[in-house]
């Protein structure tokens, strides 16, 4: 039993390494194209930023903790976590209004201030 308890636990680390991994080239993929965004106006970059941001928060804990100190990000990453059993285009489409919605967050919080 011990050893089916061991190889269950090195499949999990491995898991967790893999995912880790995709999440990391996923994110530089995002911010890449985000960073194109911005030089093309074609590309919504923002929005590819905003997804970038998404990917490190699930590959980085420390990624995580600093986004949920801004309030809008807190609130997004609580909804995609709870979106976790929707299908990948279900997903895509949320990550597309998530961004949207933090941007509208962020020009309201930059118009009070003006």
């Amino acid at each position: 039993m011990r050893a089916e308890d061991g190889q269950d636990t090195a499949l999990r680390d491995l898991a967790s390494m893999l995912k880790s991994i995709l999440m990391s080239v996923m994110t530089l993929a995002l911010l890449a194209l985000g960073l194109i965004g911005l030089v093309i106006p074609v590309i919504p970059g923002v929005l590819f930023l905003f997804a970038a941001a998404l990917c490190a928060s699930a590959a980085s804990p420390a990624v995580r903790a600093r986004l949920h100190r801004n309030p809008s990000m807190r609130r997004a990453h609580r909804r995609w976590r709870a979106s976790e059993g929707l299908a990948l285009f279900d997903r895509l489409k949320l990550a597309f209004w998530l961004g949207a919605d933090a941007m509208v967050d962020r020009l309201q919080g930059i118009r009070r201030r003006a």
